[in-house]
């Protein structure tokens, strides 16, 4: 069979279920009988054929027999890497009964209590290995010793039936307890992932497979079997060489079918060898046992080309493996950083689901689940963990059918592709976050100079968790950055939460005999010799000793140096407060969090402590005073200042104007509307302001009234509604000039007689969504006066905006700005905002270009939610808010969610009537650990809404400087609720038909805003998202999901948020027949199967078929 087989993708992630075959040991039969005279085995005592494997297989099976083996009746073999050790594994299912393999390496305690837990009737076995199979009682073949005795059997193929729900074998794998347990394959599962595996990857074509792992791991399953079913040969590397054998084979032409392998063992053999020796090796790698990275296969898709590359992903309980999928050809760098896992392979099931066994929509994690006819029977002896991990399927309507709970975190992705995200129960909370290892383990992989890393949790001295990395040099250990350096280059990649606080070097990862990690085999942090830094002298003088020794205890560390920093060393922001408390109870003085930040070394504190403040108290607020008009430039207010800023590094940014639009239709006096106008332009000084630079800080400058038109008149006589929705979008992205104004433009379109269109945009530095409802409602009173030929029946302002912007300075300042600062560092200390998983990365090009996706919640439903908002003392927003909290943990895997919210920012009366930008952003923060029913998520997020309202008047911009200028670089929020309650008067006038001209956003500001509002008794959803992230169906899906959950919520408030459904029924069934595999029954595989010749084209139809080759 030496005919080119060419790698195609085609058919590979479509498989169907598998065509029945017969018994594994039947279709080896027909097999031996076809090629009798082929080599079968190669091993290091010589070859062996197909029909001398067949003849002593059945040896072996009549003694077996006769001893008792049948249905159901367990065989261990414990054998080297061997003819012995197939023949052996092979007599015991032609007996009629089932394997247990059992790996010589492994402890003789862990051989014996495999032994008897899985109550084996025979033990196969050789002489050298006697000694660590002491332990077992029961009848016991040497296949050395026994030799002579079983040569004397008979060799034909044994006559009997074998059913599908016969056992195949019982192989261990680890167990919580500590103890294995043992997983019942049946014969149906094994030859229905045979039959689809031998299709899949041609192993008709190819040479065969090298054998280099433990029979013990049931990746041994596709390499040993595949090509004994499709007339191959099976290289029996010696378990003495280690992986060193193989590295070696593949230093010369091989051309294996099929390499079976782990992704470390992948990396490690790219590692081994040089790029020229990895082309024409195998056809395929199939690649499997833990996550696959970029990293992993970097080396073999670059050099390699011609080889397929599969990621297989199967947990032992559903046979070896159930989703796969092709890694693409193309260049290294367009690899994910984490490879897919597919889609569903050899007749599989395959569900995402939630805590409540619900589907979740695609781009959620949530727990895979797996069904179809590769699940196993149970967990021999454990009916408990048994009805625990194998489930009922509600979504099968076979009798009888069972799901298995695999405890994998998984996603369905919207291009159809599973993706593995790790284990749940590897799942690491860290300061209120879920964690994956994984994510920082490919993190840190690509840096220059790490070969691979392992992340894990660890508890420091307090008993806290905190994440400990693990790093192989590329090099020699010497050549390991700093802990400082390595830190520093992560945070950048990853949220501040996800950085390791220990960083220890290590010559190499600890593996299992199965090619896993072993993360009890890797030292303490510290243990090994830490990567080489700046000595840091011995801390000196009573402070100095004290702080020193007080950071030691709480980070659980040696002692610390007078340089040694207090996050270098592994601290976070909750052991700094601990510190922090530690230092006043000490030396009786308070050390402002921030100044900590600043220098975190101990000689930065120790210099601290005699210097440290007590905290300020809040003083009562001065009133609003009129400040003298003498035409000198007058302070901007805080948040002014920050838009002056952003304007300057990015002048004219259309993102912050506010656009105002309504049709008129019917008789309009044009002159009362231009007074109108021009009259609220004289009354709101703030409509003829700019802004200059003195000394670098922006001022306001006011113009005197009536120095520029207040109107523009526009004819579009005779435009369609394109035309004019596309001169309004025109008008809203007009620039504006902060330093000569002006700042305000209305224009007044003309359609046509009795057809108007005003036109009102403004810049947000001098309005915001409240002056909205101001500007209507004085527009309207004018409107109506001037119409009458009556003078304006409004009031003078006592006050404007300038006045308010320099009573917020002085406001603002001492004690009680002190007061406001505490509160909001210490709330958003260590605060990493969740991120919707996007479609497409953060570019550095994007233009924060809106999409915008729409929906309803119904009257019946959001007055569910309002009662349920007033039982707990709560408000409509917060119970919206909670709402928007549960999803977001649900769609981020986040248990801290903060979310952006404005308030209007007038608390005093006389900035009521005011147009201007007063408008504030809070953010809402809550804990949603424990996964609360939504009733009690309520009450948190009520308590740390009015928490933030009663901290509201700190100017957000002044916020968000202080988080940077203390090392916060995070943005404190991804994503704004804003639900639109503002008094907006109604749009009436005499003789005219007002509608507001709806006009969607062009530039979203965040990831997602999602806006509310009541109208008609229900509730309008409208979520506005950066389009250059994230599709249109990704956010039409979340946004559904959003009302799906607080519908639920509210319906059944105590039920825990993670179970409640965001799918309705239909939805659910939707998704659930997506991710049931096909059901037609057409061939495909990696391979083209019309490029093997003839022969190798008949033999492997006729396997498939069950018949003889002609």
């Amino acid at each position: 069979m030496n005919a080119p087989v060419q790698a195609e993708t085609r058919g590979l992630d479509r498989e169907p279920a598998a065509r029945p075959l017969e018994p594994l040991h039947r279709a080896f039969e027909r097999q031996a009988a076809r090629t009798p005279e082929a080599v079968a085995l190669r091993a290091a005592t010589g070859e062996v054929s197909y029909r001398e494997l067949n003849d002593r297989a059945n040896q072996l099976a009549r003694r077996l027999k006769a001893m008792g083996v049948g249905p159901d009746v367990l065989v261990g073999v414990c054998l080297p890497r061997s003819a012995e050790m197939v023949v052996g594994l092979l007599a015991a299912l032609k007996a009629g009964g089932a394997y247990v393999p059992l790996d010589p390496s492994y402890p003789a305690d862990r051989l014996a209590y495999m032994l008897e837990d899985s109550a084996a009737a025979v033990l196969l076995t050789e002489d050298r290995l006697a000694g660590s199979l002491a332990d077992f009682a029961g009848p016991t073949l040497f296949l050395d010793r026994d030799a002579p005795g079983l040569a004397e059997e008979i060799d034909a193929d044994l006559p009997g039936d074998t059913r599908p729900g016969d056992l195949a074998y019982v192989i261990y794998t680890s167990g919580s307890t500590g103890r294995p347990k043992g997983v019942m394959i049946t014969h149906g599962g094994l030859t229905n992932y045979l039959g689809w595996c031998v299709r899949a990857y041609a192993m008709a074509g190819g040479r065969g497979a090298p054998v280099h792992s433990s029979i013990s791991f049931d990746l041994t399953v596709t390499a040993l079997w595949g090509p004994l079913l499709a007339g191959g040969r099976v290289d029996l590397l010696d378990e003495s060489l280690g992986l060193e054998q193989l590295r070696d084979a593949f230093r010369e032409p091989r051309d294996d079918g099929v390499v079976k392998i782990t992704p470390a063992h992948l990396k490690w053999l790219g590692d081994q060898l040089k790029p020229e020796e990895a082309a024409g090796r195998t056809r395929v790698f199939v690649i499997g046992g833990e996550q696959l990275t970029a990293a992993h296969v970097a080396f073999w898709h670059e050099h390699a080309p011609g080889t397929a590359l599969v990621n297989e992903y199967g947990p032992t309980e559903t046979v070896v493996g159930c989703c796969v999928y092709r890694i693409p050809a193309g260049p290294v760098e367009s690899l994910p950083p984490v490879i897919p896992i597919g889609r569903p392979a050899a007749g599989a099931r395959l569900y995402v689901l939630d805590a409540g066994m619900e589907p979740v929509p695609p781009g959620l994690a949530g727990e895979l689940y797996i069904g179809g006819p590769g699940v196993a029977r149970g967990y021999l002896k454990r009916p408990g963990l048994t009805a625990e991990k194998f489930v009922p399927d509600p979504f099968s309507a076979e009798p009888g059918a069972r799901l298995y709970r695999t405890g994998d975190l998984a996603r369905y992705r919207p291009d159809g592709q599973f993706e593995y995200l790790g284990r749940v129960d590897r799942q690491v909370k860290v300061r209120g976050y879920r964690i994956e290892p994984g994510e920082i383990e490919s993190a840190l992989a690509l840096h220059e100079l790490i070969r691979e890393a392992a992340v894990v949790p660890r508890e420091d001295a307090g008993g806290t968790t905190v994440l400990a990395a693990y790093v192989v040099p590329r090099g020699d250990m010497a050549g390991l950055p700093p802990a400082a350096e390595l830190r520093a280059w992560l945070a950048g990649r990853l949220p501040e939460y996800m950085v390791p606080a220990t960083f220890t070097a290590i010559e190499a990862l600890p593996l299992t005999p199965n090619g896993k990690l072993d993360p009890g085999a890797l030292p303490e942090p510290g243990e090994a010799a830490p990567a080489p830094g700046l000595a840091s002298r011995p801390a000196s003088g009573p402070v100095e000793e004290g702080v020193a020794a007080l950071a030691a205890e709480l980070l659980g560390t040696g002692p610390l140096g007078a340089s040694d920093n207090f996050f270098d060393r592994g601290g976070h922001s909750l052991l700094a407060a601990q510190l922090l408390g530690r230092l006043r109870q000490t030396f009786g003085v308070e050390v402002p969090l921030r100044a900590f930040v600043d220098d975190a070394t101990v000689a930065g504190l120790a210099r601290r402590i005699e210097a440290a403040l007590a905290g300020g108290a809040r003083v009562d607020e001065p009133p609003i005073e009129r400040l003298p008009r003498d035409g000198s430039p007058l302070p901007a207010s805080f948040a002014q200042q920050r838009l002056w800023y952003l304007d300057q590094l990015s002048p004219g940014d259309v993102s912050y104007n506010i656009h105002l639009a309504v049709r008129l239709e019917g008789e309009l006096d044009a002159d009362a509307l231009s007074r109108a106008i021009a009259e609220i332009v004289r009354r709101h000084e703030t409509l003829r302001t700019t802004f200059v630079a003195i000394e670098g800080v922006p001022h306001q400058r006011i113009a005197e009234a009536g120095t520029s038109p207040a109107i523009e008149f526009e004819s579009l006589d005779g435009a369609g509604e394109a035309a004019l929705r596309e001169r309004l979008r025109e008008l809203g992205r007009q620039p504006f000039d902060l330093a000569n104004g002006p700042l305000f433009h209305a224009r007044l379109l003309r359609l046509g007689e009795g057809d108007h269109a005003l036109s009102l945009v403004l810049h947000h530095v001098v309005s915001d969504g409240w002056s909205t409802g101001v500007l209507i409602r004085e527009a309207t009173a004018l409107y109506e006066a001037f119409r009458r030929g009556e003078p304006s029946p409004l009031p003078e302002l006592p006050v404007q905006y300038a006045d308010f912007a320099s009573w917020q300075r002085r406001a603002l300042s001492g004690d009680a700005l002190n007061s406001h600062l505490a509160f909001w560092r210490d709330r958003l200390a260590g605060c990493v905002p969740p991120e919707i998983p996007a479609d497409r990365p953060e570019s550095a090009q994007a233009q924060g270009l809106a999409g915008e996706a729409r929906a309803r919640v119904e009257p019946a439903a959001l007055g569910t939610v309002k009662r349920l908002a007033r039982e707990g003392g709560a408000t409509l927003y917060m119970a919206l808010l909670a709402a928007l909290d549960a999803l977001l943990a649900r769609y981020t895997g986040s248990d801290d969610v903060a979310v952006g919210t404005p308030v209007a920012g007038r608390s005093r009366p006389e900035a009521e009537g005011l147009v201007g930008f007063f408008v504030n952003t809070l953010v809402v923060r809550s804990d949603l650990s424990g996964s609360p029913g939504f009733r009690r998520l309520l009450a948190r997020v009520r308590r740390d809404a009015l928490d933030a309202y009663a901290h509201q008047d700190l100017p957000f911009e002044r916020l968000v400087g202080e988080l940077h200028a203390s090392g916060g670089g995070e943005f404190p929020f991804r994503v704004m609720l804003v639900l639109q309650n503002a008094p907006l008067p109604p749009l009436e006038a005499a003789g005219l038909r007002l509608s507001p001209i709806e006009l969607p956003a062009d530039v979203a500001k965040f990831d997602a805003t999602l806006y509310a509002q009541e109208q008609a008794g229900g509730l309008e959803l409208i979520l506005e998202y950066r389009a250059e992230r994230y599709e249109a169906a990704t956010m039409e899906r979340l946004l559904a999901c959003y009302v799906t959950l607080l519908e639920g919520a509210a319906a059944d408030p105590d039920r825990p948020i993670d179970a409640i459904p965001l799918l309705t029924p239909q939805e659910r069934e939707t998704m659930a027949g997506r991710w049931r595999g096909p059901d037609d029954d057409e061939d495909g595989g990696i391979f083209d199967l019309d490029a093997l010749d003839e022969a190798e084209l008949d033999a492997l139809l006729a396997e498939l078929d069950g018949e003889d080759a002609p």
